[in-house]
């Protein structure tokens, strides 16, 4: 996490999401036995950066890094006009007006056609 002097924080995940981390690992999980939820690494990073911020800044949550397509199709529903993201348990986490999303990407060919269509392109 990066705080920045200009009324911006950045939240970067870096290479490789999902060759190193499990899908579990990334949104969360819930164990069957005690019905307890853990976040994962996105979910508990969406979290933070979508807690109401003390003064005026804008949030970038930074994924740096190929879009596999296992990963970011839970992202879709984050990138269209519902900013919702939807976890395994049910709850459903509002992408906030000062947070924005921003993917790194070299090229985009495991990415499905519903996530390249909710994408603004930069070269």
């Amino acid at each position: 996490f990066f705080q920045a002097e200009d009324g911006i924080r950045d939240f970067c995940l870096s290479r490789g999401l999902g060759d190193v981390y499990k899908r579990q690992e990334l949104y969360g999980v819930l164990d069957p036995e005690s019905r307890e939820w853990k976040d994962g690494l996105l979910s508990n990073v969406y979290r933070i950066a979508n807690e109401k911020p003390p003064r005026e800044e804008m949030r970038w949550i930074l994924f740096d890094g190929d879009v596999d397509a296992v990963w970011v199709e839970n992202m879709n529903s984050v990138m269209d006009d519902n900013k919702l993201l939807t976890l395994i348990n049910g709850e459903r986490l509002r992408l906030e007006r000062y947070c924005k999303l921003l993917f790194e990407v070299y090229d985009l060919q495991y990415a499905s056609p519903a996530t390249i269509s909710r994408c603004g392109m930069v070269y």
